[in-house]
């Protein structure tokens, strides 16, 4: 397992066990590879949300390039967020 696949799978889980209390999106959590737009490489995402509330992605590049967009009332405190390690996406993620 790769330690881009090792920290996807690692956030899947994380997020998925706090979706019956704080993310409530009824679509859940979507784990999945997809392709980078200028054709170079795959990016592995994370799609979730809070129901009515938020519509958030995590990109992972790279163990140490993690990048976030959201839309919705809550995607001020997240859109455009970049972060070095899982430790800080999940202290942003805690204090949703």
């Amino acid at each position: 397992m790769s330690p881009r696949e090792q920290l996807q799978e690692e956030l899947y889980y994380w997020i998925e066990s706090r979706s019956q209390s704080r993310f409530t999106a009824p679509y859940g959590v979507i784990s999945s590879l997809d392709n980078i737009k200028s054709g170079k490489g795959k990016v592995r995402t994370i799609t979730f949300g809070v129901a009515r509330s938020l519509d958030a992605t995590i990109f992972i590049y790279s163990p140490k390039d993690i990048r976030l967009t959201a839309a919705g009332p809550l995607a001020y405190k997240l859109d455009g967020s970049t972060f070095k390690s899982k430790e800080e996406l999940l202290v942003v993620l805690e204090n949703l």
